[in-house]
């Protein structure tokens, strides 16, 4: 049987690594089991080795294991072909550590010269070996340059690859699937079908414990956090998904991680998905600036719309519960961007933040303004106002909002994290102005924030626009978002740096860059199916690992200054002085 460990360590290998340049579906694809469970394909192991030692070498790490002294460790030291294609089969999930049915397929250019390593020579037929761990191992030499290796004797005998399978893979992949599977060379696929109640289970199993841990802070009044919509969302993915792909990609900028599912036809999700989304023209409604996050979502299709109108509510009356859908339907849209507050993270985190949602009902933004608090006062956790025409910006009119949380004297805690948000003010607060096409809302009464939103909406200085960097990365995203988000990396480590000799007592040297890209993620439809995507380029994954050295070398000296000048006296060590 091929031991656990063996496995573990396949997929360790596959999973540290980055995919080199785009590929069309790999051949081998044709002659593998569509109905398998799982399916790893590494199409150019050669590649694969390659993108390693090159993610190695961008954070300063030696190469950690080759591939060839991998496959070493199940008895194969020779007549292994780089250049080809591996891949391992899952017929179905392991059950009680029961291995024997997982099978390898392995690129050989010299099935006797791979046997030799087992100290076997071919039969002409399934020829048993030793693995290295003392399990009788069973391997086949398949046409086409391919040696089959796995655990069980009569599925190794019966799997021959005779093709026809690539247009099965297609059909369950979806365009979401194609496109990942030959956008690499790492890529797993997951048949949903054939193992949906496992699936199910595990999920079933995690949202018992959420909703336990929810019981216990929230003082057991779960439903007001709606975990009924959170099990709606998932039992609906789970049922309505067919197929998984996920893939790892690199090029010469960074580092793609990628996401597909292919929805069941006439689904909702599929509905959903039909089409492609302009989150983009979203994020262009955002002022230019310093950001730690900056985010956009379309919602406008029908689909969107239906899913919400069908999610379960709040069922407490008697709590203001969390209800996110409240106003959704009539939303096509909206963009945040959570900028670098003037006086630092201290001076409260939101201050700099301004959102943009794209309707053609903004008094029915007011009005649901308007009620969460009134819901405050009723609940007796705050009060609120709301000013219409409160406040003037660049000869524009700008309603006025603010919220105040009652002080609870058994959780002090609260008011100081909400001083940590808003800053002086304690509480949430700002502006909101109806604008073409939706309405502006800043989270701090600034005046000045406010007249660069107000632009940006008309086209004048936007983030987009104006930062390069991030518009470099989006263009390494798929086009057609329907969200995307850029994490600011360099606004974080700016606002952070400063404080971390204040916090470790210990100074960082570390040099940091001018610029720092984003990390970035969207979302994007695929006829049917949608692709989930975070890239993360090199030069921030550099940055990182640097960051990461400098706390490491200062940890270090300060365990080299702390400790005594002497030797261990305990042990009978001599004074060192």
């Amino acid at each position: 049987m091929l031991a656990a460990r063996r496995v573990t360590a396949a997929f360790s290998l596959a999973l540290c690594s980055l995919a080199g340049s785009a590929l069309a579906m790999p051949a081998i694809m044709d002659r593998l089991p569509a109905d398998a469970a799982i399916t790893v394909v590494v199409p150019n192991v050669e590649q694969l080795e390659k993108d390693i030692k090159a993610v190695a070498e961008l954070i300063g790490q030696p190469l950690p294991i080759g591939i060839e002294a991998l496959v070493s460790q199940v008895g194969i030291t020779s007549g292994f072909n780089k250049a080809g294609s591996m891949v391992i089969v899952m017929p179905e999930l392991p059950k009680d550590g029961n291995e024997r049915q997982m099978l390898f397929l392995v690129p050989t250019n010299d099935y006797a010269g791979l046997l030799k390593g087992f100290e076997v020579k071919p039969s002409g037929g399934v020829d048993e070996v030793q693995l290295p761990t003392g399990e009788p191992g069973f391997v086949k030499s398949l046409d086409g340059g391919y040696a089959v290796v796995g655990g069980d004797k009569g599925v190794v005998e019966k799997f021959t690859g005779p093709g026809g399978s690539a247009a099965k893979f297609e059909s369950m992949f979806g365009d979401a699937g194609k496109t990942l599977s030959g956008s690499g060379d790492f890529f797993i696929v997951v048949n949903v079908d054939k193992i949906r109640p496992v699936i199910k289970e595990g999920f079933d199993n995690a949202m018992k414990e959420m909703v336990d841990q929810m019981a216990m802070m929230g003082g057991g009044d779960v439903e007001q956090m709606n975990p009924e919509a959170a099990k709606w969302m998932g039992e609906m993915f789970i049922s309505e998904t067919k197929s998984i792909v996920a893939s790892v990609n690199i090029d010469t900028m960074g580092v793609s991680l990628d996401l597909g599912a292919n929805f069941a036809a006439g689904s909702r999700l599929a509905k959903v998905t039909a089409a492609a989304g302009n989150s983009s023209a979203l994020l262009a409604k955002l002022p230019a600036g310093p950001y730690l996050l900056a985010a956009a979502i379309d919602s406008s299709a029908p689909g969107f719309k239906e899913i919400i109108k069908a999610m379960p509510k709040p069922k407490n009356p008697s709590a203001p519960g969390v209800d996110f859908t409240a106003g959704l339907e009539k939303v096509d849209g909206a963009s945040v961007v959570v900028g670098i507050p003037a006086g630092g993270l201290m001076g409260g985190l939101l201050t700099r933040t301004v959102s943009y949602t794209a309707t053609s009902d903004y008094p029915g933004a007011v009005a649901e303004m308007r009620k969460a608090l009134g819901a405050m006062k009723d609940a007796k956790v705050g009060e609120g106002k709301f000013t219409e025409g409160g406040a003037e910006v660049d000869g524009k009119k700008l309603d006025v909002w603010e919220m105040r949380m009652n002080a609870d004297p058994d959780n002090p805690q609260m008011v100081q994290m909400m001083m940590g948000l808003f800053g002086p003010a304690g509480g949430p607060n700002g502006y909101m102005a109806s604008v073409d096409g939706g309405y502006i809302t800043t989270y701090s009464k600034s005046s000045e924030l406010a007249g660069l939103t107000l632009k940006a909406v008309q086209g004048q200085g936007t983030l987009s626009g104006e930062d390069k960097v991030l518009a470099q990365v989006a263009g390494k995203l798929p086009k057609g978002r329907s969200a995307e988000f850029y994490i600011g990396i360099k606004g974080i480590l700016d606002s952070v740096m400063p404080m971390v000799p204040m916090i470790t007592g210990q100074p960082i040297k570390f040099d940091m860059p001018p610029t720092i890209p984003p990390v970035a993620g969207a979302i994007t439809p695929q006829n049917g199916g949608a692709v989930a995507s975070i890239y993360l380029p090199n030069a921030t994954i550099k940055t990182v690992a640097g960051l990461i050295k400098a706390f490491e070398e200062a940890g270090n000296q300060e365990e080299e200054e702390n400790e005594p000048m002497g030797g261990d006296e305990k042990k009978g060590d001599k004074p060192g002085f």
